[in-house]
């Protein structure tokens, strides 16, 4: 998580950054991750969870 610490994301990430493209590749760096949920704000949040891990082929 360092990489994502105070940095610009747009610099930083090879995507557009926004909260659920945030939350695919989270998802995608922890081997064991199944669910995240990424919130912009109080009423903004972006869940992204792999329907099947032997499905996933990214």
């Amino acid at each position: 998580m360092e990489k994502l610490d105070h940095q610009n994301l747009n610099e930083v990430l090879p995507f557009n950054p926004t909260a659920e493209n945030i939350a695919r590749w989270v998802c995608k760096q922890i081997p064991q991750c199944y669910k995240v949920e990424v919130q912009e704000s109080e009423g903004n949040v972006a869940i992204y969870e792999k329907d099947n891990v032997e499905n996933e082929k990214e």
